[in-house]
């Protein structure tokens, strides 16, 4: 039978009493187990997710990545959200050593052994690769998630032995339903888990994934399919931009210019007149007209013409999503009323 094995290298009493809160839940009578949608496209609320449909999910997660009984995993995500919820269970289920951190930007400053599979958000891997480099490549397999991954990050990533992956997914799906290898010579497109599959209506993705009780499952995410296994994320529908007749992902934007960008920043529209939208870049910054300038001169040498800004807002403090990420939505309210 399964156990949890779980060593602890935090004294935080919080997190170490969260992580015994899962286990006690996932080992009690009850089929299901209750956590929090992200809130990255809506108010954040509570679900159900059953029992039998995580546990598929985080097989399907171990048979892609091959774990064994024995491996190391690390959790340096909260075991608030979905992402943490699922480290610990492919842990239990695939009988591996799980190794608890402090849930903060540097999760590998007190790892000093080989670890077989982490997952981090991309904010976590950067400040890695800025404070202690040497210690990325203890990781064998790597999976990003909870953020898009820039350009400039997927391109340091190569520099590593680490086998590194973008995630895609959410909460309804008990975490990721495909995988994309980041540190290759040519850019990947998304690839489906063991026993899921993909379609689109009007290029808007749907999930079909029968040992989650799935079953055409829409999402907001504009893809490219490539075949019913592979894809090529283009963005979300809700924040698509239509500017002067022309369609415009903001994702796709930030990924252009992320390497230009010092601060959290998004790129997003307001109405206009002639346009009906135009592009806008808010930055997580004190305002400032001569940074503004400076970025306007820097866009011209890597976005078209049309996909420039048409003008920057600044704030100097971002709303944020119960799970970390920018809340888009509530920070433009405040910004433009």
């Amino acid at each position: 039978m399964s156990t949890f094995n779980i060593i602890y290298l935090t004294e935080n009493f919080d997190l170490i009493s969260k992580v015994k809160s899962f286990v006690s839940a996932w080992l009690n009578n009850d089929d299901f187990i209750e956590t929090k949608t992200s809130g990255s496209t809506g108010s954040p609320k509570v679900i159900r997710l059953k029992k039998e449909k995580m546990a598929a999910s985080a097989k399907m997660t171990g048979t892609y990545f091959n774990f064994q009984t024995g491996h190391k995993a690390l959790l340096c995500l909260s075991p608030d959200t979905i992402g943490g919820k699922m480290m610990m269970l492919r842990s239990f289920l695939f009988e591996m050593e799980l190794y608890v951190v402090d849930i903060n930007r540097n999760p590998l400053e007190k790892i000093d052994f080989k670890l077989n599979f982490a997952a981090m958000v991309p904010l976590q891997i950067q400040i890695v690769i800025e404070k202690n480099p040497e210690k990325l490549n203890l990781v064998q397999q790597l999976l990003i998630g909870g953020a898009n991954v820039s350009l400039q990050l997927e391109e340091s990533l190569k520099q590593f032995e680490t086998s590194a992956y973008e995630s895609f997914g959410m909460t309804e799906t008990m975490s990721h339903v495909a995988v994309r290898k980041l540190n290759q010579q040519t850019f990947q497109p998304f690839e489906a888990l063991p026993g899921i599959t993909f379609e689109t209506d009007q290029n808007q993705l749907i999930v079909n994934a029968p040992n989650l009780g799935i079953e055409k499952l829409n999402t907001n995410d504009i893809v490219q399919l490539v075949d019913e296994k592979h894809f090529f994320w283009q963005g979300r529908a809700d924040f698509v931009i239509n500017s002067g007749g022309i369609k415009f992902f903001p994702e796709k934007l930030e990924r252009k210019i992320s390497h230009l960008m010092e601060s959290k920043f998004f790129i997003s529209s307001e109405e206009d007149i002639l346009l009906g939208e135009k592009i806008i870049l808010v930055l997580e910054e004190i305002e400032s007209e001569a940074r503004a300038k400076s970025l306007t001169e820097l866009f011209k040498s890597t976005l078209d013409k049309f996909e420039i800004p048409k003008k920057i807002y600044f704030t100097e403090t971002f709303d944020e999503t119960v799970s970390g990420k920018i809340n888009r939505k509530a920070t433009l309210k405040r910004i433009l009323g």
